[in-house]
């Protein structure tokens, strides 16, 4: 099994094997929205691109609503929160933002749609780390099962792992490369 940290595949014994799946880039993000805003009407405004321009550059990770905010907010005193909100609703709308909700209840957003592949979570709850992997044992495993349980076609899952840190930090023990 490897695992993601930022953007490499690291084994068990934490050593960068290879570089990760791409991560989409930017400019076609954009590119989508922009479809998405034409096809629905939607004027184009400054602070609202901003928004999405920001969110889409912050794409390794997942972010709250206040974190995007806050970030927007160094770049445009201006932007207020709703502004923030209603935009990543948009993006929701349009398939290229998702919400997570880990155990903290916080609402997290991460690029979505074709153009993010497919990842599960490891969810540290003595920290609060959310860790990103991918298992082909496990996505395999969890084909299988749908398979024998009749006839049935796998659209869509989800995966979250809860655990504790073995070490029992309470700042972030697992510093992204």
């Amino acid at each position: 099994m490897l695992i993601r940290f930022g953007g490499f595949y690291m084994d068990k014994k934490k050593t960068i094997v290879k570089k990760a799946w791409p991560l989409p880039n930017a400019n076609v993000l954009l590119s989508k929205w922009e479809e998405f805003r034409i096809q629905n009407q939607l004027k184009k405004s400054v602070q609202r691109e901003l928004v999405v321009e920001t969110f889409f550059s912050a794409i390794q990770g997942h972010i709250s609503i206040e974190g995007l905010w806050s970030i927007v907010k160094s770049k445009n005193p201006a932007i207020g929160y709703v502004t923030v909100y209603r935009t990543i609703k948009l993006l929701e709308d349009a398939n290229l933002a998702i919400s997570r909700q880990f155990v903290d209840g916080q609402t997290r957003y991460e690029v979505s749609g074709p153009l993010a592949p497919h990842h599960d979570h490891l969810i540290c709850l003595t920290c609060g780390h959310i860790m990103e992997f991918e298992c082909d044992k496990i996505e395999l495993l969890q084909r299988e099962v749908v398979k024998q349980l009749g006839d049935f076609t796998l659209v869509d899952h989800r995966m979250d792992l809860y655990v504790n840190c073995a070490k029992g930090h309470i700042k972030p023990c697992h510093p992204q490369l």
